[in-house]
């Protein structure tokens, strides 16, 4: 009997090895190192692949924007060296960058507005001018989205 048993054992002891031996020979599961590895080689591919995509909200957006171009001159007899504009009563002030801070009277400037709608005030834009010396003078009706260029004197507009 135990020479049965020792002879089951040693049969098993070999199946066992067998076993093993061609679990061995399976594919190794990559280790939580190679998984990142590989997970870090796919997002650096999709960065790339992402550098050459354009970004299509962005272009989107630029040729959404409406825009307004008019040349506004100086006449008025004094330097300028702030200038605001608003579509109505009921809106805020914008202030409008002055590059050559003061604007000489005698001069034309571009002006150039950008938004999604550009409004079209019934009765005109406002413009306010503050003038070197601190004095303000208020311009109303000015009609920026029909004209190329509006020059404005110390009596109004003229076109």
């Amino acid at each position: 009997m135990k020479k049965f048993l020792k002879t089951i054992l040693i049969v098993s002891l070999i199946s066992f090895s067998a076993t093993l031996a061609t679990g061995c020979a399976k594919e190794e599961m990559p280790t939580t190192t190679q998984i990142e590895n590989v997970n870090t080689d796919v997002s650096e591919n999709n960065s790339q692949d992402n550098e050459n995509i354009p970004d299509i909200a962005e272009e989107k957006l630029v040729e959404e924007l409406e825009k307004l171009a008019v040349n506004i001159g100086n006449d008025i007899g004094k330097d300028v060296v702030k200038l605001f504009i608003r579509p109505s009563d009921n809106d805020e002030w914008m202030e409008i960058t002055l590059s050559d801070n003061p604007w000489r009277s005698g001069y034309l400037i571009p002006i150039e507005l950008e938004a999604k709608t550009i409004p079209v005030p019934e009765y005109g834009w406002l413009l306010l001018v503050e003038f070197s010396d601190g004095n303000e003078q208020e311009f109303d009706g000015i009609l920026l989205n029909s004209e190329d260029t509006v020059i404005l004197t110390a009596s109004g507009p003229v076109y």
